[in-house]
């Protein structure tokens, strides 16, 4: 996934074409993720941060790996 991040932020630097974008991490804190660990594109959109709780992300959310992962050991 770094490999990832390396190649599509930098495209979408300039490839957003007027799209305010926020790029942030996944980590155990989605208040976090949204704020001070985040990285706007474009002009910063006020974020619902109330909704956000300081935690981990739902499994729901997650991608398929991280998911599995955040689950623990079957």
């Amino acid at each position: 996934m770094p490999s990832s991040f390396a190649d599509i932020v930098p495209w979408l630097m300039f490839n957003h074409e007027g799209l305010d974008v926020l790029i942030h991490p996944l980590s155990d804190d989605e208040y976090d993720d949204h704020t001070i660990n985040a990285l706007w594109l474009g002009k910063p959109v006020p974020l619902k941060l109330e909704i956000l709780p300081h935690g981990p992300y739902p499994a729901e959310l997650l991608p398929t790996a991280l998911a599995q992962s955040a689950a623990g050991p079957a």
